[in-house]
């Protein structure tokens, strides 16, 4: 028979577990070596990565590297959206999302020394599904003409749309139709097979919005 402080842990260890498998860190390191220093990006699972750690020499190298290197990536652009789907709100009101440029490595015997500078925790099942580049940066922190929620149940999508779109009109007529099935699914149905078949008209639909300029989707599905 399981004691009282037995169950109380085994409760708490399988709750820490859930949070770390749904965060993901978004790491900002400085980076030392005999010739330089340098600042590069990454993200890592919260499973792996023990915070309270991060300060005890060499740990920070121990964990990222791999094969004997030290990937990362040399340029990141932050993007942010409102929780709710408005085009403006207060920063507190936001959330982060991140996107890596130029991927690069480092032999680990060339590193004197890993600095965390800076750490944002991220929702580990979402993320930008569209394409981007640095040249981005122009627009992305612009305010969105249009923003739209699409989906139900274990998967959702955000569209931020920052220019006019030829095609909007159609597109839109289409959302709205989806997700009214998706809401009835969600009331009424649930049943897999029509959740399957509501998923990939989502994808399908996300991929036409994404094909155009300055639009952003952020999309993901949890268990």
């Amino acid at each position: 028979m399981h004691t009282p402080l037995l169950i109380l842990f085994i409760l708490i260890t399988g709750a820490l577990q859930a949070e770390c498998y749904y965060t993901t860190h978004a790491l900002t390191l400085e980076v030392h070596t005999d010739k330089d220093q340098f600042v590069g990006y990454l993200e890592v699972s919260a499973c792996d990565l023990n915070l309270d750690s991060v300060a005890v020499d060499g740990y920070l190298l121990q964990i990222l590297s791999q094969d004997g290197k030290l990937y990362y990536f040399t340029d990141r652009i932050e993007y942010t959206y409102c929780t709710l789907p408005e085009a403006d709100c207060p920063d507190d009101e936001r959330i982060p999302e991140f996107l890596y440029f130029n991927e690069d490595s480092i032999a680990v015997e060339q590193v004197q020394q890993i600095r965390l500078a800076d750490l944002t925790s991220l929702d580990s099942w979402t993320g930008i599904v569209s394409h981007h580049t640095l040249a981005d940066t122009t627009w992305l922190h612009n305010i969105p003409l249009e923003v739209y929620d699409l989906g139900a149940g274990r998967c959702s999508a955000r569209i931020n749309i920052y220019r006019a779109l030829d095609e909007l009109p159609s597109l839109n007529a289409e959302r709205k139709q989806l997700q009214a099935d998706f809401e009835k699914w969600y009331a009424e149905d649930e049943s897999l097979a029509f959740e399957d078949e509501l998923l990939a008209r989502l994808d399908g639909l996300l991929q036409r919005y994404i094909k155009h300029e300055r639009v952003v989707v952020v999309y993901g599905c949890s268990d």
